[in-house]
């Protein structure tokens, strides 16, 4: 069984994001940074990444042979990273349960 943690963000996340100060957003980053590298030394991780902010981003229709690429910001549910964790089988999912209630993510509001 394989296990993917999606970070969720919004437009709203991302405004405050960007409002936050680069002194507090470096603490919690690094914040993050340490949590990460407990799930690599416990070896519970592949890899984890995050994405920049939807008004740098691109969007890809397909339409049978057709493809329109829309230019950011987006709106509505939005991804801002991810962490895949290792296949430990059915354990992996209740860890996972656990790991995802423990992530300590910006301090933004409702992530």
């Amino acid at each position: 069984m394989k296990f993917m943690i999606l970070v969720k963000s919004s437009p709203d996340i991302e405004a405050r994001l960007a409002a936050t100060s680069a002194s507090v957003m470096k603490k919690q980053l690094a914040e993050m940074e340490k949590f990460n590298d407990e799930l690599r030394k416990a070896g519970a991780m592949k890899d984890c990444d995050g994405l920049r902010p939807s008004r740098e981003g691109k969007r890809v229709h397909f339409d049978g042979t057709l493809r329109t690429v829309d230019d950011g910001p987006f709106t509505g549910d939005l991804v801002a990273g991810c962490r895949r964790l290792l296949d430990m089988g059915v354990a992996v999912h209740r860890r996972g349960r656990g790991l995802g209630e423990a992530l300590p993510e910006p301090d933004v509001g409702s992530v």
